[in-house]
């Protein structure tokens, strides 16, 4: 009886426990994570909507040699004199008797009617058009180049911190054996009595260590936590808790950040794009000391209480500000701004120049640590077993393996931390110069 009644509390434990078991961990690819990220950055949006402000402020630019159309349609009531008298001459049928004095000064109340249909056709304005039309060319330039330079930070943000949980994940994997061989050493340790002080020390020595290492176990859950959710509010589409997929460190950062041949950065090309600009706005400004000439008819449909009646006008005028005190400085003013435009790209650029050796310089080094650190983790993993057997045979003491398991948690700590700085500056570098980086890989839509 008893032994059935054991029995069906192993079956309900194992039925209670496959229906709260937890669901898996989606593991997700860098490339499904900014897809992602991608699709619902704010950012983007925001820098392709000014992108597409710029196009429409452009379009409407080139337009500027296309002629003037305007109608002009009204209905009116008057009793004044000029009025009067002037809308009956459009009709054409003023008479004798409105040269009266009587009829002239007191013409009485009547409606009329004018449509008046007008064309302006600019023949030459100096160039001021052109030259909007020029500066609104590179403003569309500049804020594309903008939208890059959004991107490539996001794209670079999003790969540190995907970067981020596979050092995580990494640094947990090569913890957790050292730990799981620590706590059943420690189970197993049979000299842990005070009266055998070097069997005692070495036993302290061990739960010591394993304090450190659940210390870093927590921190390393923190950050990948951290990182994970940054993520999911980024994507908004990925769940708090994901995984990254398997991959190794060195060949994730060297697929994401590969070298391209682009010297400037997309935050430069914007500036510079900027400052052509306001070149052009200096050859606006120039333009105001220039005549402007046009071509231009007018003609209209007069109707009134008498007749109606149609006429028009035709001809070529000139519009020259022989004296504007406003203008007086205005073209040193634009040629002030555009160097000074030009001086920021240039200052950017050098200062740009200037990180990306540093970086690329520490780059080197950083890489070289993490392969170094890399062969002593397996040169220590290998200790660790010869040290594990010499232990249990009574040949080194429990202090000696406690140093060996110690050097090896140094050796994968010191991995992940030059792991954080080669993700870190290669982040920054892409930024500096975006890498071979194309339309799909920064989630272009056209």
């Amino acid at each position: 009886m008893t032994k059935f009644i054991s029995a069906l509390t192993g079956i309900a434990a194992a039925m209670f426990g496959v229906a709260h078991a937890e669901p898996p961990v989606p593991a997700f690819s860098f490339a499904e994570v900014w897809s992602k990220v991608a699709t619902h950055s704010k950012m983007q949006k925001a820098g392709s909507f000014d992108a597409d402000a710029a196009s429409v402020a452009n379009d409407r630019a080139a337009r500027h040699q296309w002629p003037h159309l305007s109608l002009d349609a009204r209905v009116f009531a008057t009793q004044d004199p000029a009025m009067s008298f002037f809308s009956r001459l459009a009709q054409r049928s003023v008479t004798m008797n409105d040269f009266a004095p009587e009829a002239l000064n007191y013409p009485g109340r009547a409606t009329y009617e004018r449509v008046t249909l007008g064309f302006d056709w600019p023949i030459y304005e100096g160039g001021s058009r052109s030259a909007l039309s020029d500066f609104q060319e590179s403003l569309l330039d500049s804020k594309r180049l903008e939208n890059r330079a959004i991107q490539v930070a996001e794209f670079a943000k999003t790969a540190e911190l995907y970067g981020a949980l596979l050092i995580a994940k990494e640094r947990e994997d090569t913890i957790a054996p050292v730990r799981d061989l620590l706590g059943s050493t420690i189970s197993n340790y049979a000299i842990g009595i005070k009266a055998n002080p070097i069997g005692h020390s070495g036993l302290l020595g061990m739960q010591a260590l394993r304090n450190r290492i659940d210390g870093e176990l927590t921190a390393n859950a923190a950050k990948r936590m951290t990182a994970a959710r940054a993520l999911a509010i980024l994507a908004e589409e990925l769940p708090d808790r994901f995984r990254p997929k398997n991959q190794d460190f060195l060949e994730f950062t060297d697929g994401i950040f590969s070298r391209g041949t682009r010297t400037d950065s997309f935050a430069v090309l914007a500036q510079e794009a900027a400052s052509r600009g306001m070149s052009n706005l200096t050859r606006a400004e120039k333009a105001k000391f220039l005549p402007k000439i046009a071509v231009f008819s007018e003609g209209y449909l007069a109707g009134g209480d008498r007749s109606s009646a149609t006429g028009y006008t035709a001809g070529v005028y000139l519009q020259w500000d022989l004296f504007n005190a406003q203008n007086f400085g205005s073209v040193r003013e634009a040629s002030l701004r555009g160097s000074a435009a030009e001086s920021r790209a240039d200052a950017k650029r050098q200062q740009e120049r200037l990180e990306a050796d540093q970086l690329s310089g520490a780059l080197n080094a950083t890489r070289a640590a993490i392969d170094l650190a890399s062969r002593s983790i397996v040169l220590m993993e290998q200790q660790t077993e010869i040290s594990r057997k010499l232990f249990k045979n009574g040949m080194i003491n429990a202090l000696q393996f406690t140093e060996v398991l110690s050097r090896r948690i140094d050796a994968i700590l010191s991995r992940s931390e030059a792991q954080e700085q080669y993700l870190s500056m290669m982040s920054r570098l892409m930024t500096i110069y975006p890498l071979q980086l194309g339309p799909a890989q920064l989630g272009d839509k056209t």
